[in-house]
């Protein structure tokens, strides 16, 4: 299953928009954030992260972790190597792979 949308970054680094069909994003703590898919998967294959800046900034976003027997994500993400919040117009482009099924491809 493919997984895949965006989230913009509004004021204070909440959730301004998301288009992402499969899960929601929420803000956890500074420069952390879940996505939590709406359904339960066998295995998370891959995340992929672009993050795009409103204006140019060095930023940074990683996976903390993912846990498919309950279908969250956790990201970092920051500028210049530390972990903050993204700047209001700020976007994180997001591919989620998921296998459905026990058996491995």
């Amino acid at each position: 299953m493919l997984l895949a949308g965006t989230v913009t970054w509004g004021a204070s680094s909440a959730v301004a928009s998301q288009n992402f069909k499969g899960g929601t994003f929420a803000k956890s703590n500074t420069g952390i954030w879940t996505l939590t898919l709406d359904g339960i998967y066998n295995a998370i294959v891959a995340v992929l992260l672009t993050p795009l800046a409103a204006t140019y900034a060095d930023l940074t976003s990683e996976i903390k972790s993912s846990v498919a027997s309950t279908g969250v994500i956790t990201l970092h993400q920051g500028a210049a190597g530390t972990a903050g919040h993204p700047t209001s117009g700020d976007s994180l482009h997001v591919v989620v792979l998921c296998r459905e099924s026990s058996v491995s491809p």
